[in-house]
C-alpha cells in the first residue's frame, strides 16, 4: 500500500507518492518530474522482449522505470505525458483493468504490465488497436485527457426460475 496524493485536479494532475525504505515503482519512461535524491532509478523492459514490445503497441514506451527507496523512504513527483486527471485503482487477482492507449502512469512491482488487441473494432473507432491490460495484486494509477469515467461491466448473470 503507497501513500499517495493527487494533485492539481482535474486539468494537469500530478502525482506525489511517498516510498517506504526499500519500496518500489514501476513508472511510465518519462513520467518522473522530481524525486528525492537517495531515490535510485533503473529502467529496463520488464517482462521480456515480446510484453515490452507489446506495450509498444499499447503506446507504452519499450522501457519501464523503477524507483526505490533506499535507505530511508523519499518522495516521487510523477507527471503524465497528456493533460488531463489520474485516477488510482485497486487492482485484484481475480480482475484485469484496462486502460486507454498510453494512459498507464505507475504500478506496484506486483502489477503486470500487457496488451490486449481489441481487433476490429478498435481500428473503426479511431483509437489505439491496443489496450494496457492490468492484472495483479497492488496499486496502479492511470490517466486520461479528461475526465476518466468508471464503467462497471456485468461479468455474470444469474437467471432464476420463480417455480
Amino acid at each position: 500500500m503507497y501513500t499517495y496524493d493527487i494533485e492539481h485536479s482535474p486539468a494537469y494532475a500530478s502525482l506525489r507518492v511517498k516510498l517506504t525504505t526499500n519500496q518500489s515503482l514501476i513508472v511510465e519512461a518519462g513520467a518522473m518530474a522530481a524525486m528525492d535524491s537517495h531515490i535510485t532509478m533503473k529502467s529496463k523492459m520488464r517482462g521480456g522482449m515480446m510484453k515490452s514490445v507489446g506495450r509498444m503497441f499499447g503506446g507504452e514506451s519499450l522501457f519501464l522505470s523503477e524507483f526505490t527507496a533506499t535507505g530511508k523512504s523519499g518522495e516521487l513527483l510523477l507527471s503524465p505525458g497528456v493533460p488531463g486527471d489520474l485516477c488510482h485503482y485497486q487492482c485484484q487477482s481475480d480482475r484485469s483493468l484496462f486502460i486507454q492507449s498510453s494512459g498507464f502512469v505507475a504500478a506496484d512491482p506486483n502489477i503486470v504490465i500487457d496488451t490486449k488487441f481489441q481487433g476490429v473494432k478498435g481500428f473503426f473507432s479511431g483509437e489505439s488497436l491496443f489496450l494496457i491490460k492490468a492484472s495483479g495484486n497492488g496499486d496502479i494509477w492511470f490517466s486520461s485527457y479528461g475526465t476518466p469515467v468508471k464503467v462497471t461491466i456485468c461479468t455474470k448473470i444469474l437467471l432464476t426460475s420463480s417455480t
